[in-house]
């Protein structure tokens, strides 16, 4: 039987994602866990950071949604503000057996585990990444693990109007076409 992740982030398209517990593990970012649940929880920040973001309702929102519904969250260290179901995230093995440290957003954690955990099937929901969102400056690393876990063999779904894996106006350089209306 094939291992099937389903990661979430809180971009347009994170609604059409499948609920928990259907043949699939579910990993959300941040606070996606106040809005829907999900089977584990990637908070990679401090919550200094998170204040120096003003986000810090958003931070305090998803320490207490993973404490109440008991979710697993990965943390990047262990601090004395956490919850107990906080994990430190593996980053030192995971950058052992992968090769890399490129890693400039959640989703890129979330890609390398799943890759390190050798999952057969990703489905990725609500990462749209955009040429011009503040998130357009993580979009290369997002689709260089995307690219790790293609190249291992790993089926990644894109799913949604996402930017990832696409040209800006999605037509194939010199062809000045959609791929779709040459083949």
């Amino acid at each position: 039987m094939s291992k099937h992740l389903v990661m979430i982030g809180k971009a347009d398209g994170w609604r059409d994602a499948p609920p928990c517990g259907e043949g699939h593990d579910t990993w959300g970012v941040n606070d996606l866990i106040c809005r829907r649940p999900v089977d584990t929880v990637f908070a990679m920040h401090y919550r200094e950071d998170m204040e120096e973001a003003g986000k810090l309702s958003e931070w305090d929102a998803t320490l207490a949604e993973a404490e109440k519904s008991d979710t697993p969250m990965y943390v990047p260290g262990i601090r004395d503000d956490l919850p107990r179901v906080a994990i430190v995230y593996p980053l030192r093995d995971v950058v052992e057996k992968l090769g890399s440290y490129y890693f400039y957003s959640s989703v890129d954690y979330m890609l390398a585990l799943a890759i390190f955990n050798r999952y057969d099937v990703i489905d990725m929901y609500g990462f749209r990444m955009g040429h011009k969102s503040e998130y357009s400056t993580q979009k290369g690393s997002a689709e260089f693990w995307i690219g790790m876990a293609r190249g291992r063999g790993i089926t990644v779904n894109i799913h949604g109007r996402s930017h990832l894996c696409r040209a800006v106006d999605r037509k194939l350089y010199g062809y000045e076409q959609r791929y779709e209306d040459i083949v």
